[in-house]
């Protein structure tokens, strides 16, 4: 897949830079914009889903748009994200380490042993998945 450097003109800041690659959906359904998403079993190098594991090693960015099934779109795989979905249930601090959660789509807390892909640059406490948060997406790791 293509890589894509997304910036501005208007005074942008390196911690508001991302890297973005452009990926086919192919998780029988509309990926929407600020998903996890991660690779499928059998992906082709750019085929993507979400997944409902807790810590998935598979994760590896945010859907930065809506993504119809079979179609493509670009996903953050390092940088700035103000769209990263997250479940409250687990506290998240700013600077908390977050991974998959239970619930496709969505970012939690993450624990040892989880494969994490971004940390938060905002906290959120509510025992819900209705969270959106800024974020940094790095390179997915164990932790």
């Amino acid at each position: 897949s293509a890589g894509t450097t997304i910036k501005n003109n208007a005074g942008e800041t390196d911690a508001m830079k991302k890297v973005c690659v452009k990926v086919t959906n192919n998780s029988g359904s509309t990926i929407n914009a600020g998903d996890v998403v991660e690779y499928t079993n059998v992906a082709a190098g750019n085929e993507v889903t979400r997944s409902t594991t807790a810590g998935d090693n598979k994760v590896f960015g945010v859907a930065e748009e809506s993504i119809s099934n079979t179609a493509s779109g670009y996903v953050c795989i390092a940088g700035f994200t103000d769209l990263l979905k997250a479940d409250g249930t687990t506290d998240i601090a700013i600077g908390d380490w977050l991974t998959q959660f239970t619930t496709a789509g969505i970012a939690a807390k993450a624990s040892a042993g989880n494969t994490v892909i971004a940390y938060a640059l905002e906290a959120y406490t509510a025992n819900d998945s209705n969270g959106v948060l800024n974020a940094i997406v790095v390179s997915p790791r164990l932790i």
